[in-house]
């Protein structure tokens, strides 16, 4: 596999990713991910982002033409970017704000499964698996992508946390340094690429705002790209 690097512009521009294609990228905080995902949601209509923390300055000032709802409910047609953010009550404690935002959140998978269409924006993959058990619906979600128009757009710090479904079935993948030897056995489960090529260029890495980009199952051109340059 032949790796050359390509100006973060010129790759976001000339992005071949058609809906019903996954996107999955995984990347230590601070490396990018947030300016990465912003910039190719911008090629998406119909997106439906979650928001998962009680605080999130990122999501509030990076996402300002969104319109922000509570729940599914709240969604109304003519809204075509949402983030599905429930709020701290007044007085709430974190175990129940946190039981509440799961409810709110396996309702929309529910919603999203059967009204097709979306593209669908999760941050913080490892917290919505590991504290909201949500692993089976994103994972469905991902399997009948393709057949159903839904196009899920994973964020994750690490891969080896990954549920497999979200990385066997990603048709893009943005991966950021790592030499852990468990994140490089998941990332093996990427479709159509070499295991070894990929350990050695994630290696090879030298800025951390690097992600190695592979069009796993979809069309496009391997290459390095830099959220900063």
């Amino acid at each position: 596999m032949s790796i050359e690097r390509i100006g973060f512009d010129d790759h976001v521009n000339s992005l071949q990713w058609h809906q019903g294609e996954h996107v999955f990228i995984a990347g230590p905080t601070g490396s990018g991910k947030s300016t990465l995902v912003r910039s190719i949601l911008d090629r998406r209509g119909h997106v439906l982002g979650f928001g998962t923390k009680v605080h999130d300055d990122t999501i509030r000032n990076e996402y300002k033409d969104y319109t922000f709802v509570e729940s599914m409910g709240d969604i109304a047609g003519y809204m075509n970017r949402v983030i599905l953010w429930p709020r701290l009550k007044r007085k709430e404690s974190g175990e129940a704000y946190q039981a509440r935002q799961g409810a709110v959140f396996r309702n929309a998978f529910d919603k999203i499964f059967a009204a097709r269409g979306w593209c669908i924006y999760v941050d913080e993959l490892n917290y919505m698996v590991k504290y909201f058990n949500l692993s089976r619906p994103i994972e469905s979600l991902h399997f009948i992508g393709r057949s159903s128009g839904i196009s899920m757009v994973t964020l994750a710090q690490r891969p080896a946390y990954v549920p497999l479904a979200v990385v066997s079935n990603a048709s893009h993948a943005y991966i950021a340094q790592t030499k852990l030897g468990a994140d490089a056995e998941r990332l093996a489960d990427l479709g159509n690429v070499d295991p070894k090529a990929i350990t050695a260029t994630l290696a090879s890495l030298d800025d951390r705002h690097d992600f190695l980009y592979t069009p796993t199952l979809g069309t496009g051109v391997p290459g390095i790209v830099n959220t900063r340059k």
